[in-house]
């Protein structure tokens, strides 16, 4: 009799074992049409697939996600699927940023992101947070400059430099003005305080080169370079090209100006 008693209820728990692991991959007791297959809009490695009237929750192999159009699982190759996309860090992990000691690097979704302080406090590497900087820890650290700070700009006078963070940051005023040391701001370039001196010449003009027959002056960034002719050959005013000197051009204009020295 106790023999009989123990079978019934090893046999009651092993069929309550079985409905509970059916319950958790079949998604509701609704009929569906056979081998229908759909996407598991909570989770894009697996999908749902009607077998015997039942919709079974089943799982795309790793590396993979249900593509829902061709209703298939493929080769996650562009990390379509964030389940399958690597983990650079630690999901939650906090530690202070090298660069700022007001400000910390944090784990969101693998991916390790930047954040800052609240203003007047730095980041204490014990307690893993942000604490009021009462004895000035950050502000004694690798600050540059003071927060907000601006002043003008030693490599152009069209820009400025920004403080942000304890380092300077180059930053540029509008075009046609400039930056005004004095009330530290930009203003109107009226006056020509910070305009570049004008070219001598026009860029790309060419000319004959008074002081040589075989050679011509090309303008190249607002100057004036010398340039000589292949070998043989003399500048022609006219075509403001090399020509070659057959007719001796270049070594007559050579012997006039001789003569006339």
């Amino acid at each position: 009799m106790k023999l009989q008693r123990a079978w019934i209820f090893c046999h009651v728990v092993f069929i309550s074992l079985v409905s509970l692991s059916l319950t958790e991959v079949i998604r509701d007791s609704k009929t569906c049409q056979e081998g229908f297959l759909e996407a598991d809009p909570e989770d894009c490695g697996s999908y749902f697939q009607c077998l015997n009237e039942e919709n079974l929750h089943l799982t795309c192999p790793e590396g993979t996600y249900f593509e829902d159009k061709n209703q298939v699982c493929v080769v996650d190759e562009l990390k379509i699927c964030p389940e399958n996309a690597p983990r650079s860090c630690i999901e939650g992990l906090v530690e202070q940023d090298p660069d700022n000691c007001a400000g910390y690097l944090e784990c969101v979704n693998g991916v390790i992101v930047k954040e800052k302080c609240p203003s007047g406090s730095y980041f204490n590497t014990v307690l893993s947070l942000c604490v009021m900087d009462e004895n000035g820890v950050c502000a004694n650290a690798t600050s540059q400059c003071t927060d907000g700070a601006i002043s003008a700009d030693p490599d152009d006078c069209a820009g400025y430099l920004n403080c942000v963070s304890g380092r300077p940051e180059s930053k540029k005023c509008p075009s046609g003005s400039y930056f005004e040391p004095v009330y530290k701001t930009c203003i109107i370039d009226s006056n020509g305080v910070c305009v570049q001196p004008p070219a001598i010449c026009t860029e790309g003009e060419i000319k004959l080169d008074p002081n040589n027959c075989a050679g011509y002056l090309k303008c190249v960034d607002g100057e004036q370079i010398e340039e000589l002719c292949p070998s043989g050959s003399y500048f022609d005013v006219k075509l403001l090209s090399c020509l070659v000197d057959t007719e001796g051009v270049c070594l007559i204009r050579s012997f006039k100006n001789l003569c006339a020295n």
